[in-house]
């Protein structure tokens, strides 16, 4: 959908903005099955184990505060 078919819907009340279509994007690919099984391959090839369970449910910010504070990488 682009952002004028968003703003005749009511979604949104500037088609000019170019966040919105990265944000739609990223969103799709979020939801796409292949993907998101293929990120958590890499993931959990990349993460420690130990750390799955707080990588994969931390909120943005808190995990991007968390994952640029430490080291949480697999020595493999």
């Amino acid at each position: 959908m682009t952002n004028e078919e968003r703003k005749r819907c009511g979604m949104i009340t500037d088609e000019t903005c170019p966040r919105i279509d990265a944000m739609v994007a990223l969103n799709q690919l979020c939801r796409c099955f292949t993907i998101v099984r293929i990120l958590n391959v890499f993931w959990t090839s990349m993460i420690q184990p130990n750390q799955w369970s707080k990588f994969f449910s931390l909120g943005l910010k808190i995990w991007l505060d968390w994952n640029l504070s430490s080291n949480h990488m697999s020595a493999s």
